[in-house]
């Protein structure tokens, strides 16, 4: 069964990001932070530029990225994966919906 859960992609100013993503803390986030809405399969793998993030249940409560362009990646098994690449500016809000298509044997 297909779980939808919403992922907020919080992208945050500051070299401690240094462009990867990294878990968001909901209590730290800035004005200017841009946030994606994502809504997934709860059990596929998130990647952000090339770097394996979690699942989108573990990052139910977001990933902090900076403002500037990221690649985000979507993996489960039995799934073709999903690509997507992202321009975020600073305060900008935006929502995603993907759901991946199944691998046919």
């Amino acid at each position: 069964m297909r779980q939808a859960v919403a992922v907020a992609l919080l992208a945050t100013l500051g070299a401690s990001a240094c462009g990867r993503g990294r878990p968001a803390d909901p209590n730290r986030v800035d004005r200017d932070d841009a946030i994606v809405y994502l809504e997934a399969a709860a059990g596929a793998m998130v990647w952000i530029d090339g770097l394996e993030a979690g699942t989108v249940r573990q990052l139910r409560g977001g990933i902090a990225l900076e403002p500037g362009a990221h690649r985000l990646e979507l993996h489960q098994d039995g799934f073709h994966p999903h690509y997507q690449d992202l321009e975020l500016a600073v305060a900008e809000r935006r929502r995603l919906t993907i759901e991946l298509a199944p691998v046919l044997p």
